[in-house]
């Protein structure tokens, strides 16, 4: 039997880590709750890294939800 590896990465403000850190966990029970078995699984996170045009990124974010 073969296994597949499944990565993703976000990169979210500080402020709101902790709320995406319990989604995607909430995500990974929710294979469990569909039989889809995980053999492995983690969510980390990695502080005060470098978001390129971050700034940028808000105001649209911003104009797209006025």
């Amino acid at each position: 039997m073969s296994f597949s590896r499944i990565t993703a990465f976000v990169a979210v403000e500080e402020t709101d880590a902790l709320e995406v850190m319990e989604a995607l966990l909430s995500l990974i029970d929710s294979f469990i709750i569909k039989n889809i078995p995980v053999f492995d699984s983690d969510v980390t996170s990695i502080q005060n890294i470098e978001v390129v045009n971050a700034e940028e990124i808000r105001c649209e974010i911003r104009s797209d939800t006025a």
